[in-house]
Formats: structure tokens, sequence, C-alpha cells
């Protein structure tokens, strides 16, 4: 009787090891299967192309001017971001010009504060100098949304706490993704899956409470089996 009640234990283990891993945290996303999704350009020229994306369709750059150019995100990622606190922020790329990059600020997202009182910026930086390449092929970035991994910006700067983060969180007017690759004015990059994922303090999605529901359940069943083998 002992055995059974071990190889019920045994069972209940394995199939909750089948559903086990690490909680599901929610993210938004830009994916632009079919269209830019309500992105727009910041001093560059956008085109939609219906595949070779990462995956399906995907936005090109074009550098217009001399200078910092790139993509404004839509207005799904405007508001309160405080959940994507200690999340995440990527995206993918690819070079489409025979030029060697070499620009410093490529990959710089920068969330900012419109607030004509106090505006205030910060930047992440997600892709080294010398990044992407080869040229024609898809890369991945990606990095932390912590708080001392921030960079303010120089005209804005704000105080480096996670106090005065999380109060800008709270109102993000917009967030800009920076792709001039080169110091000329007509490269191209492709860009897709743009995405911010919450930081473990958000509330994780469904899936995971249900993961979570089934190794309390787990629990349960012990110590009900333990209970009953002392009587």
């Amino acid at each position: 009787m002992v055995g059974l009640r071990w190889r019920t234990i045994g069972v209940i283990a394995a199939l909750l090891f089948i559903g086990t891993g690490p909680p599901v945290w929610a993210a938004i996303q830009s994916n632009f299967t079919t269209d830019a999704e309500g992105w727009t350009t910041v001093r560059s020229s956008m085109t939609h192309v219906d595949t070779g994306g990462h995956p399906g369709g995907y936005l090109v750059f074009q550098d217009t001017v001399d200078g910092l150019s790139g993509f404004a995100a839509s207005n799904q990622y405007h508001g309160d971001l405080r959940a994507y606190n200690r999340g995440t922020v990527s995206f993918d790329m690819m070079t489409l010009d025979n030029y060697t990059p070499n620009y410093p600020e490529t990959g710089w997202v920068l969330f900012y504060d419109l607030d004509p009182t106090i505006p205030v910026s910060y930047i992440r930086d997600l892709v080294p100098t010398g990044e992407p390449s080869p040229q024609n092929v898809w890369h991945s970035f990606s990095a932390t949304l912590n708080w001392d991994q921030m960079t303010p910006d120089a005209a804005h700067p704000a105080p480096p706490s996670e106090a005065a983060w999380l109060d800008f969180l709270a109102d993000v007017d917009n967030v800009v993704v920076f792709l001039d690759w080169n110091v000329v004015a007509d490269e191209r990059a492709g860009f897709d899956s743009f995405r911010l994922t919450e930081g473990p303090s958000a509330v994780p999605e469904p899936s995971s409470w249900a993961l979570l529901a089934c190794n309390g359940l787990f629990v349960v069943v012990v110590g009900l089996l333990r209970r009953k083998r002392r009587a």
C-alpha cells in the first residue's frame, strides 16, 4: 500500500514536471506581419516588406539625414510601463548595404516623457558598436530594463535611482529605436520583432498561475498521503 501511494506521488510529480517551466511574463510586441502596425519614421523613410522577416513581414529603415534617425513606436508602447521595470526590450535587425557598421548609437532605444516642465528621457543601448554584421542576416538583440543600466539623456538628466526610473515609467510618451548604423546618410536596415517583456515583479500570465496551482495541489496530496500513512 505504501508503494502504491508513492507511485501515485511519482505520477503526479511526472505530470507536473512536464508542465514545469519559468513563469510566462506578459509582453507587448510588434511583428509587422502585414503593415507597420502604427510605427512611424523619425528623420528616415520606411518601407514594409511582406516576406523575409524574422518571421513574416518586416520594416525597412533608410537613413535620410546626418544624425540620429530611426522609428517611433506605436501607441501601445505609451503610458504606464512600470510593469516592464526589470523586464527586457528586444528587436531583430539586419543591415542591407555594403557598408561597415560604425555608428555607436545604433540600437539605442529611447524612452521619453514630453512633459515641458521636466522633460526626461532614458536610453538603453542594445547593439554593440560594429554590429549588426554580417549584412543581409537577421541578428537578435536584447537587454534588461534595470534602472542602473539605463542612461539618462544628457540634455535632461534624471536622478539615478529606481524610484526615479519607476516614476518616469508611469507615463512614457514615446519609445524611439535608432537604426542608423553608418556615418553615411543613405544606409538601409531591416527591423522586426520589437518586444517589451514584463519584469519579475509583474503578475505572470494565466498559464503560470495554473502551474503554481498545480504545484500547490502536489504539496497538498503529499501531505494527505503522509497523514494517512501515520494514521
